[in-house]
């Protein structure tokens, strides 16, 4: 089952300060393959990206969540691909946990959702230097 259910995290955000953050982030995070991580707090997201090579970056935006915090790590490029596909100004990250693909809708959107796979955070410590 690809397709998530039970979600016990709901983070609302706009979709646009969304793409944008991911966007500052893969600046640094040149490779498709680039990992980043995203917390997700009851008022913000997160977004922090480490590089031996190029340095860090902590890109916060604004959000509405349901449910406690959680982090999650993502290939930027997937992640990127998957936002694409909206055009609402509005969009719901569905979270189960950190080993469950996430699903993604957009406002008054019934016609679509996307999913994507987070990456098991211990991947993202190596490269983080943790």
């Amino acid at each position: 089952m690809v397709i998530p259910s039970d979600f016990k995290h709901k983070v609302v955000v706009s979709r646009q300060e969304l793409k944008d953050m991911v966007g500052r982030i893969s600046v640094l995070a040149l490779e498709k393959n680039s990992k980043m991580r995203l917390e997700f707090e009851p008022d913000k997201i997160l977004a922090s990206y480490t590089s031996a090579e190029y340095g860090s970056s902590e890109q916060p935006i604004d959000a509405e969540m349901d449910g406690e915090s959680i982090s999650l790590g993502f290939f930027v490029g997937n992640f990127q691909d998957i936002l694409s596909i909206f055009t609402q100004d509005t969009i719901t990250l569905n979270i189960v946990d950190q080993e469950t693909p996430i699903m993604i809708t957009g406002e008054d959107f019934s016609d679509g959702f996307g999913v994507v796979m987070p990456i098991r955070l211990e991947y993202l410590d190596d490269d983080f230097g943790a």
